[in-house]
């Protein structure tokens, strides 16, 4: 399990990332890693997420290690319904990677996260293969982080069906990715049944 200095291997790593996920609570373990955890190296773009700021107007849950642990907590809850259960895990794990590197004050000093689907889906896919996850897991996160504000952004501006329909022939899992919205709406403290 330790590397030859006592240090944890990735292949460790990779075990106690997926045991977790697909765990009943997955985000206690997520929330007990600090800097000595010996599993930290290994999820530093997950814990670059705590204290990033988010806009508490759509945001009132607090940073966007918080959101994400509620997201992933209510994704626990869900999974049976995805297709590709620990895939559709480690996409609610991974959906706002991309925040640690995109949050900036707008023009009306607002915190906004522009760009961090897309960012996101770069550093998601990275991590993954770093990790020595197979290659179908990490093009999967990447898809769903990509996709994911595409869906809030269908349902709010009420996007023709066209429109709509070329979202899901870009979606791996169309019926995951509605799911992984859900469960991102939901994971906002407000008890929005998915």
């Amino acid at each position: 399990m330790n590397g030859a200095n006592g240090t944890m291997t990735k292949e460790a790593a990779r075990e106690m990332i997926s045991g977790a996920l697909m765990s009943d609570d997955p985000q206690a373990f997520f929330r007990s890693v600090d800097e000595q955890h010996p599993c930290a190296p290994y999820l530093a773009p997950l814990l670059a997420l705590r204290g990033v700021p988010q806009n508490p107007e759509y945001h009132p849950e607090g940073d966007a290690f918080e959101h994400t642990m509620q997201v992933l907590e209510r994704a626990a809850r869900e999974r049976s319904r995805a297709q590709q259960p620990h895939m559709f895990m480690m996409s609610a794990l991974t959906h706002d990677l991309g925040k640690a590197v995109c949050t900036r004050r707008n023009e009306k000093g607002a915190w906004a996260s522009i760009g961090h689907d897309t960012e996101g889906a770069k550093i998601a896919f990275r991590w993954l293969q770093s990790l020595g996850y197979p290659v179908e897991e990490a093009m999967y996160s990447n898809n769903m982080c990509r996709l994911h504000m595409r869906v809030h952004q269908c349902y709010r501006d009420h996007m023709k069906l066209k429109k709509t329909e070329k979202l899901f022939m870009e979606a791996y899992y169309p019926e995951d990715l509605i799911l992984l919205a859900a469960c991102d709406t939901g994971g906002k403290g407000d008890g929005i049944a998915v």
